[in-house]
């Protein structure tokens, strides 16, 4: 249900919320999505119908193109955007998907292994749940491939996140190796990203 939820806030232009939210809450919104909150109690039919740009909306919900908030970090909540261009090494992302993905707060964005350098993997968290997908291959994106993560968090512990990320990328060493050096490996990635065989 978090994810769920969480998804449509973002993807919201107004959020109503029936009583005031307290000042978690409040800078929670915030950081999730660029809508206007407006009271139940205070409703502008006027702001309602204002018309809106689909493009915007559309742009927000792709986690091709997740980004940071602008908003403050405050009362405990804070934003963080975890960018490289390397891929995550399969075994180093199993070990730490709890500490990545299985917090308080909201996750989302793309990723990709050496095991499937062609594959755009997605990257869906929300309230300590994680789902992990196949999105689409690099080429039909039109992009290079990326591991970037937006991370929105309701603790204290920014700076372990951030540490995590990077020691879950392949290191210089095993990028030297490189990409032909996983072909063929089972990197028990498929009951969420599917077969290997099925990426055309």
């Amino acid at each position: 249900m978090g994810e769920v939820l969480v998804r449509q806030v973002e993807g919201a232009d107004v959020v109503v919320v029936d009583d005031e939210p307290d000042s978690t809450a409040e800078v929670l919104l915030d950081h999730l999505t660029p809508a206007r909150t407006m009271r139940l109690h205070e409703l502008d039919v006027a702001a309602l119908l204002e018309p809106r740009d689909r493009e915007d909306v559309l742009h927000r919900g792709d986690p091709l193109s997740a980004s940071a908030s602008e908003a403050e970090s405050r009362e405990g909540v804070w934003t963080l955007q975890l960018e490289s261009w390397r891929p995550f090494h399969p075994d180093r992302l199993r070990e730490n998907l709890e500490a990545l993905g299985g917090r308080p707060g909201r996750s989302r964005g793309v990723f990709w292994l050496p095991t499937r350098p062609d594959v755009v993997c997605q990257w869906e968290g929300a309230g300590g749940q994680l789902s992990l997908g196949n999105l689409s291959t690099w080429h039909d994106a039109g992009c290079e491939a990326c591991t970037r993560l937006v991370v929105t968090g309701l603790d204290d512990e920014i700076d372990e996140v951030a540490a995590v990320f990077e020691a879950t990328l392949l290191t210089d060493a095993e990028l030297a190796a490189g990409l032909g050096a996983w072909a063929g490996r089972d990197d028990g990635y498929d009951p969420w990203l599917g077969s290997r065989r099925d990426v055309a």
